[in-house]
């Protein structure tokens, strides 16, 4: 109880330390230059980081047994330089060498991230934890995801709706429009956090790749519902529908499960009752959080504009919560394990009892 205590403590002071730092820098940035160049290195560095985090951070060996500020500052500079690395083969590629405040570049960095979370979180790493080589096993896993963002980038995004300056041989022409699609793939992805949320209720029974499988279809119902629901029903605009959906249950995710070890109702037995309640203070944080990031973009210069066609300001909210604060916040809890604020490594999500089997 002591421990959850001063986690929650810790984790507490670590979220207002970060939103008021990425307020800051995302405020006085010019918005052209903050959700074009900086938006995308940080999202070329999170599928990096995520990968480490999933490999590495607490893999027994040698980075295990330093402590948490050296395994923390390793993982971090591993994952800048080979974050600036993907960056630098993106732009030239995917991005026709336009630079990096592409339109292109942006999509397919967020479509990485994607590929990044299915793999790691929904197939645990799956069967590249299990090599005995962990860095061939790492290379395997960080190739696979853009492997599968490059498939998802150019069967489904349609870039065609770009003025034809914007446009490059590159360029995809897939089966959906890109705003539609990307909208989409980010709340299917929402859904990873449903499981931890719920103690892994029923997953505790699967072993991979089943459980992956099963992961991947409940994030399609899961998409399909609430899409459906808010773009097909309610008419919503797609790009305001990934700003008050998707990115508040990614975004209140990310703290309620990850940076706080699900120490709020991780107490609670009865895994629905649990569940639901994770879920909803989820969606809560998370809407919070974002109306914040609203009120924030009112003070960027030059004003933003809001909609279609560029939809500045919801390119910007987006941004500055999930391409700046939620990587530092993911940053902070796995590969510092919340230190300096803590002065032992926190537990893991979730009991002992709902710890899955081995892949």
């Amino acid at each position: 109880m002591a421990d959850d205590v001063a986690l929650r403590q810790s984790a507490r002071i670590s979220t207002a330390a970060i939103v008021v730092v990425s307020l800051v820098v995302a405020t006085v940035l010019d918005p052209a230059t903050f959700a074009g160049p900086v938006a995308t290195f940080v999202l070329c560095y999170l599928p990096v980081q995520i990968v480490l985090a999933g490999m590495w951070a607490r893999h027994p060996g040698w980075l295990a047994e330093q402590s948490r500020a050296v395994r923390g500052a390793t993982l971090l500079l591993a994952a800048l330089g080979m974050g600036a690395v993907a960056e630098l083969v993106f732009v030239a590629t995917v991005g026709g060498g336009q630079g990096a405040g592409t339109p292109q570049i942006a999509m397919f960095s967020i479509v990485t991230v994607v590929a990044t979370f299915l793999l790691v979180v929904v197939f645990e790493c799956w069967p590249f934890a299990g090599m005995p080589n962990r860095a061939v096993g790492t290379a395997g896993l960080l190739i696979s995801a853009y492997a599968l963002a490059l498939l998802l980038y150019y069967l489904l995004f349609d870039l065609s709706f770009l003025p034809p300056p914007a446009q490059t041989p590159q360029t995809p022409t897939g089966a959906f429009n890109a705003w539609y699609v990307l909208t989409f793939l980010v709340t299917a992805i929402t859904a990873m956090f449903l499981p931890p949320a719920f103690g892994f209720a029923g997953f505790e029974r699967l072993r991979q790749p089943v459980r992956g499988l099963v992961g991947s279809l409940l994030c399609l119902v899961w998409a399909s519902l609430l899409f459906a629901l808010g773009v097909g029903v309610a008419w919503i605009d797609p790009v305001d529908f990934l700003v008050w959906v998707p990115v508040p249950l990614l975004f209140g995710g990310l703290i309620v499960l990850v940076v706080f070890r699900d120490s709020l109702f991780g107490g609670e037995q009865r895994r629905v009752r649990r569940g639901i309640t994770n879920t909803l203070a989820s969606a809560a944080v998370g809407l919070v959080l974002v109306g914040i990031y609203r009120l924030a973009a009112e003070l960027v210069s030059p004003a933003l504009a809001w909609g279609p066609p560029t939809y500045q300001g919801q390119v910007w909210i987006a941004s500055a919560t999930l391409a700046l604060t939620f990587p530092l916040l993911a940053t902070h809890a796995d590969f510092f394990d919340h230190w300096p604020l803590l002065t032992t490594a926190p537990a893991e999500v979730g009991t002992e009892v709902e710890e899955l089997p081995n892949n």
